[in-house]
């Protein structure tokens, strides 16, 4: 088996957060009160820094485990390879949402879109990763996807 990195960017969610982070900016300096300026750059801040934190996912396969964080690094996981049953391409629904959620099919890490690949363990339930090319990260894992 080779390696595999995959990143996939969250174009669609950064572009609110951002917007929200610039109206706490701009409300923070159209009041001249220090408490509220206060509160609006704190809310601009944490904006910005889940935005930063969840701005991609990045995905990694090598022949030991499976990797996967957000943006710079943020929420590591792995699973062994060996652990690894089988994997498949699945859809989730539209309000499981994005970021780390807990489903009725397992965890899910995603930052846009609705494909993902469910990792069925042998340890524990299965993982879901949302990925904008499930069929390379199937054939990085050993599963292509049967047709």
């Amino acid at each position: 088996m080779g390696t595999y990195r995959h990143t996939q960017h969250a174009r669609w969610i950064l572009a609110p957060l951002c917007v929200a982070a610039v109206i706490a900016l701009v409300a923070a300096m159209a009041v001249n009160e220090l408490m509220f300026w206060l509160i609006c750059l704190a809310c601009a801040a944490s904006t910005g820094m889940i935005a930063w934190l969840f701005s991609s996912l990045t995905v990694e396969v090598d022949d030991q485990n499976l990797k996967w964080f957000f943006g710079p690094g943020f929420w590591r996981k792995s699973v062994a390879r060996s652990d690894i049953v089988h994997a498949s391409a699945i859809r989730t629904q539209w309000w499981h949402g994005w970021g780390i959620r807990y489903t009725p099919m397992g965890w899910l890490y995603n930052v846009y879109g609705l494909d993902a690949v469910a990792v069925a363990r042998q340890s524990r339930r299965p993982v879901l990763i949302g990925t904008d090319e499930p069929d390379a990260l199937l054939g990085a894992l050993g599963f292509p996807r049967s047709t």
